[in-house]
């Protein structure tokens, strides 16, 4: 519900005013992190991890997990247009959404997601494109640990990490059945009207292979040590960041204590008296678990979202 929030209470609200007349759906999922393992494709039951040991995960937002009249599971994706609605091929295309899906099929086995419900909420109509970089007050400064799935938490076994990139040959192999397969995704049905427009895309089965084959190709890629890991922000990566100026100033050699000075401060006692009595001892012991330590490795977590 991030992108319908930054829109703003007058916009927001005619979303929800279209919206709940039509609506027949259950919520199962609400602005819920997933937190997917990833599945080695040629060893079953076994997950990718790095060569030391760690395990990796596939981590992100979800907007929304709803259940139709038909039972039928679809990821919800809420998004801000300007001017001209998306097209319909590029909502087909959207790996973001697909791999997302995917993750929710794997944390979440016993479940079998249909495809993507797309919420576009018009914010102009003949005012050109919108700007570079959000305001401040818009910045979406909900993102963070907060519900951690840990129905599937196993580390990688010890030995049975792969350190070598996947062979092409044995992944065809893998994934061709499900290629073959012949269904496509598709833009399934649609309403709305001047400003608000709803767009079902069903995804073919053998999306969610083809998904998995993208973030092992990725998780291959991350996983050799000659990678370039150090920092890169900018204003395009990182416009919901509340730290992007200093960050930026960081990376290039500047000093930051006049921006720290002008645009932050301290926390204050109460204020972090008052962080450390939001988190439960179960929650915090979840967090930590983040951040490694000398009793659980740390886990390498990859944002879709």
């Amino acid at each position: 519900m991030a992108a319908i929030r930054r829109a703003g209470p007058g916009r927001a609200q005619r979303y929800f005013d279209w919206a709940a007349p039509r609506d027949d759906f259950e919520s199962i999922l609400a602005d819920e992190d997933v937190w997917a393992p990833v599945l080695d494709p040629l060893k079953p039951g076994y997950e990718l991890g790095t060569p030391d040991g760690r395990p990796i995960r596939y981590f992100g937002r979800l907007d929304q997990l709803i259940s139709d009249a038909q039972d039928e599971y679809w990821v919800v994706c809420h998004r801000l247009v300007w001017d001209g609605w998306a097209d319909d091929q590029a909502l087909i295309d959207d790996g973001e959404a697909r791999r997302g899906q995917w993750a929710v099929e794997t944390a979440y086995p016993q479940l079998v997601v249909a495809g993507a419900i797309y919420n576009e909420l018009r914010m102009t109509v003949g005012h050109g494109a919108p700007p570079a970089v959000p305001p401040a007050d818009l910045r979406d400064m909900t993102r963070g640990v907060r519900h951690l799935n840990v129905r599937r938490s196993a580390h990688t076994p010890p030995g049975k990490d792969l350190t070598l990139p996947l062979p092409d040959a044995e992944l065809n192999r893998v994934y061709a059945p499900a290629a073959r397969s012949g269904d496509q995704d598709r833009v399934d049905r649609r309403e709305g009207d001047e400003l608000v427009r709803r767009t079902w895309v069903r995804r073919a089965r053998s999306s969610a292979p083809e998904a998995h084959r993208e973030v092992v190709a990725y998780v291959l890629q991350a996983r050799e040590p000659t990678v370039d890991v150090s920092p890169d922000p900018s204003e395009e990566k990182c416009s919901q960041c509340a730290f992007l100026k200093p960050c930026i100033a960081m990376n290039d050699g500047v000093d930051i204590g006049p921006i720290m000075v002008a645009e932050f401060r301290k926390r204050t006692e109460d204020e972090f008296e008052e962080e450390g009595l939001r988190w439960s001892p179960n929650r915090r012991a979840q967090r930590a678990s983040l951040g490694g330590g000398a009793e659980r490795p740390q886990t390498v977590n990859f944002r879709w979202a």
